[in-house]
């Protein structure tokens, strides 16, 4: 069971020791055996040699390789992609790879955590970021304010999706996040899906969809946490950086791609539901393929998969209705009334207690609770 460091671009150098030591410690806490694989690719600096002292310091054994990605290929995706594939040269087929990133510092349970999820039947977990305290302290006032609206709108939005379309490997309070700060995947699903997809940025959503194509159950883990970096240096397209830098330039940037009108939310959550319940009987999934406005050769290509995650993904590409309508930070106070509605109107109709145990409510995330 490998844990991967990815590592792209100059990264101030005591973040990555910091993070192989976090690695360290998670990986002694667990008690699992594991290796630790370390990929350096088109670095300016000494994070060879930041590595390397580390490991001859703490006397662990580094898999470390180093590497220059050819130009169009020195990106998160393609650099991620060659960790995952040296990891899994290391593990039998009933390993776990798991992956941060250099700038991020899993908690003492990471790794406990992300295998107790697998066992309970996840093939792929995605852990809890938290931003750094100490950074984001940093960052202009109100920007987390702002941040906090956004996750508060994600929230309503993935309860909501859960009490129209519960998905028992993934119970609900769960936190909805997805990214390449904290992943960990069986070595049989990531061989599955045919491995990480190689994109600019986005891989890790972009692998998400890949299993959710074949019905592999996913976990967003709230125990599997890591803590990681809100600087504005950093040179990944479209990393944390990158989204950090361009919210505080333009006030009216859209918000995240999974947030879209509460109406259309919901629509998007029953509708799904409601197929998914279906799947399986074709005459009832074809009737209501009809009824989206889905002609012959739509609902032949729907009908041409096997598993229904990849059906789905081909219906909303399909159908109009489902075109996603992204919103703009102003309209989330708008929104988030509309949505909070329906969220009460769902669970009034089909019980909270048929989606967790009502001890155990979630809370919209505050200003504090984005950092450690």
């Amino acid at each position: 069971m490998p844990v991967l460091e990815e590592r792209g671009g100059s990264v101030c150098l005591n973040r990555l020791a910091a993070c192989l030591e976090h690695c360290r410690r998670s990986i002694r806490a667990s008690g699992a055996p594991a290796r630790l694989v370390v990929l350096v690719n088109n670095s300016s600096d000494d994070s060879v040699g930041v590595a390397m002292a580390w490991a001859a310091r703490q006397n662990v054994a580094l898999d470390l390789v180093e590497v220059e990605l050819a130009e169009g290929q020195a990106h998160a995706g393609a650099a991620r992609r060659l960790a995952f594939d040296i990891g899994r040269q290391c593990v039998q087929a009933s390993g776990v790879l798991m992956t941060t990133d250099a700038d991020s510092r899993p908690e003492r349970d990471w790794v406990r955590a992300n295998l107790r999820a697998v066992a309970e039947g996840a093939a792929l977990v995605c852990g809890q970021i938290a931003l750094d305290a100490e950074e984001a302290a940093a960052l202009p006032a109100g920007f987390l304010d702002a941040w906090a609206v956004e996750e508060k709108y994600a929230q309503a939005s993935l309860e909501l999706a859960d009490l129209l379309d519960p998905d028992p490997h993934n119970p609900w309070p769960h936190h909805g996040q997805i990214s390449g700060a904290s992943l960990a995947v069986t070595a049989r699903a990531y061989d599955a899906v045919g491995g990480l997809p190689v994109v600019p940025f986005g891989e890790d959503r972009a692998f998400a969809a890949r299993l959710r194509a074949f019905d592999l159950p996913i976990r967003c883990c709230r125990a599997a946490r890591v803590v990681t970096s809100c600087r504005l240096d950093g040179r990944a397209e479209g990393g944390m950086a990158a989204t950090i830098r361009a919210r505080l330039i333009e006030a009216d940037l859209h918000c995240d791609d999974r947030l879209e009108p509460a109406l259309a939310t919901g629509f998007r959550a029953r509708l799904r539901g409601r197929l998914r319940r279906a799947w399986g009987r074709p005459a009832a999934i074809d009737g209501r393929l009809r009824r989206l406005g889905l002609d012959a050769h739509g609902r032949q290509e729907v009908f041409r998969h096997r598993h229904f995650g990849a059906a789905w993904a081909s219906i909303e590409a399909l159908v109009p209705a489902l075109r996603r309508v992204r919103l703009e930070r102003a309209q989330l106070e708008v929104e988030l009334p509309l949505l909070q509605r329906l969220v009460a109107s769902a669970r009034a109709r089909y019980g909270w207690a048929t989606t967790c145990d009502s001890s155990q409510q979630a809370v919209p995330p505050s200003r504090e609770a984005l950092c450690s």
